[in-house]
């Protein structure tokens, strides 16, 4: 057997249906005529693609899909891993067992020849449309829209016809594969540039990069607006495919920057760019901008219509600064110069809209022959930029300095600093630990304090031994006898039994917009202390989310998925997250983000609800402001202090100015309070006095008692309270009336 495939093929078909000679030999065989229907098919693709797969740099030329070898290649034989652009075209014909039956891959330009197949369920022979010519294959209108033919790798030679494929194992094939090659085609562009009155603004020069991430590649640089504003002076509104064509082919034209100017005109391939001023006229901040650039299949639908150019404008904002000056409280008082010297500087330009923050002087007071000045304020802590508070096209900031005289310097009372503690029993404790002293005239008085009273029981090894509440009791003094005295409490804890582990159930929000599936069990797990991943015990136990049969979200809103898992102990909590589901919008309003975390507090302690919860947009910038409480049902008093130990959840909601939400959902877990103590005293103070604003909360605490009492759950025990405190008031009333009776008959 040679190495001609046609021979090969030949031999091996004529043996179907023939009488076998017992010694191999030809004699006696009947030859029955066999015909193949292999088919050819040709693949329109992207360029770069093909090029990566087959190793060939953007400068090489595409060879024969076959390399120029006869009919033999197997190479056609092979599908490469590339994503059709449009749909394929598939040639075929029926061949028989001699090689003058081949048929070469394309028509006469004259269509005679058409496309013969066999069907494979009546296994007769059909015959298909005539066959298109290489011409046609490759014509511009034929191509898919957006790209331009840039080569193929169709055999034009010894193998260009439609044959089986022999290869070297024996076994044979029918089909071939070609590939016609096509180049993304780059987009028209126009970039205006204007001022915030919308007038053209000239000599302001950029450079242009590619954003890809974080990853900025550049494109190019210097390019200078003209005194329109316009970085291309061309006004074209739309052009031809061909002539993008002719751009997109052009020795110029490098697809890897994918960046070219002709006839004033800008063409840039699909993506994201930013322009990054590098120099502005005076008076404007220099910034940069990000814009967009759609594919052309994206803005047409076939290869006649015209592309239209896309335009971008982007405005420079008028800048201004900031000034600072001085004046004192006392119009009697001149401020010495020493204290005008101590003017701060701000070298930021700003634009209106902006925020300007006042920068306190470095240093807030002075020591003058006669007294000490000390900066008071300024007539604001900040200002934002707008006409009402321009002045003379500043931003001006006034500082007020108050005087105050010298006076007799008085001793100063010493003081101590030391802090409740919190131990258990079998604890080391030292009563001198972290302990210190202070006094405002000698300084450093640590070494001179002394422990007048301990009752802390403990053993020879300074370790607690019995639990309870004690007390410790320090004193001080000064050189001049000027002493203090402070008292703290030592409370000790028995030693506590590790108890069981309430599970916790990790879901997240979701955010989808209509239409998008609903996958409830998305990112949710669950683990427990002692049972470890308990993921698959997670339950549903209910959903508000309205879905199609297909699980699809059909209606716009915000709604809740409520988990439960439970261990193996019985212990169980729950999660409750939203899914909030947007409208399909051209709009790229970003949704605000809440940042709030799971919370662990005691029984007894004060609980403010809207504490560490902030919220962000992309847009808004900071919209904490607008953040509310949806849901609370956290158990707490009138004093926000927590009343019961379990599980429960706060749903917070917030909203930005383009009305786009979001809710985020945490879980309080409120432990029993062994100690009868809130669990961070800090200094002994109350918390809620570092919280700052108290009437925000005081809202919120109200806004969590009415979701309780909208629930009926628990009837409220400032009720009774109020019933107690009415009736003492009178009998109060009555005993000093009485008292002041008895003193007039003396």
């Amino acid at each position: 057997m040679d190495g001609n495939p046609i021979t090969y093929f030949q031999a091996r078909t004529n043996l179907i249906g023939s009488n076998s000679s017992p010694n191999g030999g030809s004699a006696g065989w009947t030859i029955t005529p066999v015909f193949m229907y292999p088919t050819a098919t040709i693949h329109y693709v992207e360029e770069n693609a093909y090029r990566q797969l087959n190793g060939l740099d953007k400068e090489a030329a595409i060879p024969e899909r076959s390399g120029g070898a006869d009919y033999s290649s197997t190479a056609p034989g092979t599908t490469l891993d590339l994503t059709d652009l449009k749909t394929s075209i598939q040639l075929g014909d029926k061949i028989g067992t001699s090689k003058s039956g081949l048929k070469p891959l394309f028509s006469t330009t004259d269509k005679s020849q058409t496309n013969l197949f066999i069907d494979l369920n009546t296994h007769q022979e059909v015959k298909g449309e005539a066959r298109p010519t290489y011409e046609d294959v490759i014509n511009q209108s034929e191509q898919p829209v957006g790209y331009a033919y840039i080569g193929d790798d169709i055999d034009k030679g010894a193998n260009n016809v439609i044959s089986p494929i022999v290869w070297p194992d024996g076994h044979i094939t029918y089909d071939k594969h070609y590939y016609i090659l096509e180049r993304q085609m780059p987009s028209p562009i126009k970039i205006h540039k204007t001022d915030d009155q919308d007038q053209g603004l000239k000599d302001v020069t950029f450079d242009l990069y590619r954003i890809n991430g974080e990853t900025e590649t550049p494109v190019a640089s210097g390019l200078t607006t003209n005194e329109n504003g316009d970085l291309y002076a061309s006004q074209a509104e739309s052009v031809t495919q061909s002539d993008l064509s002719k751009v997109t082919t052009s020795e110029s034209y490098d697809p890897q920057t994918g960046y070219i100017v002709q006839d004033d005109l800008a063409y840039l391939t699909p993506g994201t760019y930013r322009l990054k001023e590098t120099t502005v006229p005076e008076g404007y901040k220099m910034t940069h901008f990000d814009f967009t650039v759609k594919a052309v299949q994206d803005m047409v639908a076939d290869t006649s219509t015209p592309v239209p150019v896309q335009s971008f404008t982007f405005k420079n904002k008028s800048t201004y600064p900031v000034e600072y000056s001085f004046v004192s409280a006392d119009n009697k008082k001149e401020l010495p110069d020493e204290v005008k010297t101590l003017l701060p500087k701000d070298d930021e330009l700003y634009v209106k809209g902006d925020i300007v923050n006042a920068h306190e002087p470095e240093t807030k007071s002075f020591k003058a022959k006669d007294g000490v000045w000390n900066f008071k304020a300024y007539d604001a802590n900040s200002k934002q930029v707008n006409d009402e508070n321009l002045k003379d096209g500043k931003i001006q900031f006034v500082g007020t300095w108050t005087f105050s005289p010298y006076a007799i310097a008085l001793n100063q009372i010493p003081t101590i600093d030391a802090k409740d503690q919190v131990l258990t029993v079998n604890d080391s404790f030292d009563p001198m630990q972290g302990v210190s002293a202070h006094d405002e005239e000698e300084g450093d008085l640590t070494e001179k304090v002394e422990v007048i009273e301990n009752n802390v029981p403990t053993d020879e090894n300074k370790k607690t031994t019995k639990e309870g509440s004690y007390t410790v009791t320090y004193r001080v003094s000064d050189s001049q006898g000027a002493s203090s005295i402070k008292t703290i409490t030592v409370v000790v804890n028995p030693v506590m039994e590790e108890l069981n582990h309430i599970p916790y159930i990790t879901a997240e929000d979701q955010v989808l917009t209509i239409g998008d599936p609903l996958n409830l069990f998305y990112h949710v797990s669950a683990m427990d202390d002692e049972d470890g991943d308990l993921t698959g015990s997670v339950k549903l136990v209910k959903s508000t989310v309205p879905v199609d049969e297909n699980g699809n979200t059909i209606k716009v809103g915000a709604y809740t998925v409520i988990y439960s898992v439970s261990d193996s102990q019985g212990a169980s909590s729950t999660k409750t997250v939203s899914v909030v589901v947007n409208p399909k919008m051209e709009s790229i309003n970003q949704i605000p983000i809440i940042h709030a975390k799971d919370k662990i507090v005691s029984v007894g302690d004060v609980f403010d609800v809207m504490q560490d919860v902030t919220a962000e947009d992309v847009e808004d910038g900071d919209v904490t402001g607008n953040l509310r409480v949806l849901e609370n049902n956290v158990p707490m008093d009138d004093n926000g202090k927590m009343t019961k130990a379990g599980l429960f959840t706060i749903t917070y909601q917030v909203t930005d100015s383009k009305g786009a939400s979001s809710t985020k959902t945490i879980t309080v877990t409120v432990n029993e309070n062994t100690n009868n103590q809130p669990s961070n005293p800090e200094d002994g103070k109350n918390p809620s006095n570092d919280k700052g604003n108290s009437s925000t909360q005081r809202t919120e605490r109200n806004s969590a008692k009415e979701t309780k009492s909208s629930k009926g759950t628990k009837t409220s025990t400032g009720t009774y309270a109020a019933v107690f405190s009415g009736l003492a008031s009178v009998s109060l009333a009555m005993l000093c009336g009485f008292v002041i009776v008895r003193k007039r008959q003396r």
